[in-house]
């Protein structure tokens, strides 16, 4: 069952993966599990449909107008409206549980989750009259598990300055309700020593995160070895939203999709994208900043992220 070049988005929570999940989502040819689909795993292929019926491009519209609507009581009706969502519930139905809790590193899928995926994606392109799947997951890339249920995946790969990611990682529910401020979130993927490295921080949930991110890019690197030059490609948040629309053309070149009219409208609306990067120099003292420079270090150099404040 052969489902031509998916498009995989990866990154760290929090690194603004959905504000360019979405916008990809946007495009003609493209299909996606929609955040509903999630909601009834047993049925969530079929709800694809609810996606070709309603058309994307107005299920946004009905979306951004939601805020002004919400003072009337209609906000939580707006949850309905089909958009592209990570589906963590169908990936664990067709994957189990290991692809939520682990890196994947050196795992590759077996034949009947080669299949189940295979085939749900497949039947997703059909029922939304698509060309192209665009899916997103966040944390560990799981690039070789993805590779072998799909050799010739592109990889959109996603990065933010880590002391930002850390700071809206403390802020979430599901950061903090998942025991991410006492033990690492994912399983199979932390470097030796990093629990002596923690402890001479004081067990700091800020160097906690700061450990993750580091680990989830180094992580990725090694796994991007493994990918043709044009099967991998990385965006930095803050580069598009100082530059959507320069950024999107080129993605879009990258991954084979043709300019697109949607996409070319919704960024190129003023003030659609803002950098929230400030927040942490708000939140965090300058030792503790000093303390996530030190843990992240060259991973900051690497992509251009000044150390200290801003």
């Amino acid at each position: 069952m052969k489902v031509s070049r998916p498009i995989i988005m990866i990154g760290m929570p929090r690194s603004g993966t959905t504000a360019i999940f979405e916008t990809l989502a946007l495009h003609e040819d493209v299909a996606w599990f929609s955040h509903q689909s999630g909601w009834f795993p047993r049925i969530g292929v079929p709800m694809a449909i609810a996606v070709r019926l309603c058309g994307f491009s107005w299920c946004r519209r009905l979306q951004e107008s939601a805020g002004t609507r919400h003072h009337k009581g209609l906000g939580r009706l707006w949850s309905l409206v089909p958009a592209p969502g990570e589906c963590y519930p169908l990936w664990k139905r067709w994957c189990g549980n290991k692809f939520l809790e682990e890196y994947l590193i050196d795992v590759t899928a077996t034949r009947d989750e080669c299949r189940r995926v295979q085939k749900a994606v497949h039947w997703v392109l059909r029922l939304q009259g698509k060309s192209r799947f665009v899916g997103k997951i966040t944390g560990p890339s799981r690039i070789g598990y993805i590779r072998s249920i799909f050799p010739d995946a592109f990889f959109i790969h996603i990065i933010r300055d880590g002391r930002a990611v850390v700071n809206s990682l403390l802020n979430v529910n599901f950061w903090k309700a998942g025991s991410g401020l006492d033990r690492p979130w994912w399983a199979g993927g932390s470097p030796d020593g990093w629990k002596e490295e923690w402890e001479n921080f004081g067990r700091s949930p800020i160097a906690l995160a700061a450990i993750q991110w580091r680990t989830v890019l180094e992580v990725a690197q090694r796994e991007r070895e493994q990918l043709a030059p044009d099967h991998y490609w990385e965006i930095r948040y803050e580069d598009f939203v100082a530059d959507p629309r320069d950024v999107t053309d080129r993605f879009l070149a990258k991954c084979g999709l043709s300019p697109s009219r949607c996409i070319s409208e919704y960024v190129s609306q003023p003030g659609r994208f803002r950098n929230m990067n400030y927040k942490y120099v708000e939140r965090f003292s300058r030792d503790e900043i000093h303390m996530m420079d030190r843990i992240m270090g060259d991973w900051l150099d690497r992509y251009g992220y000044a150390r200290g404040t801003l």
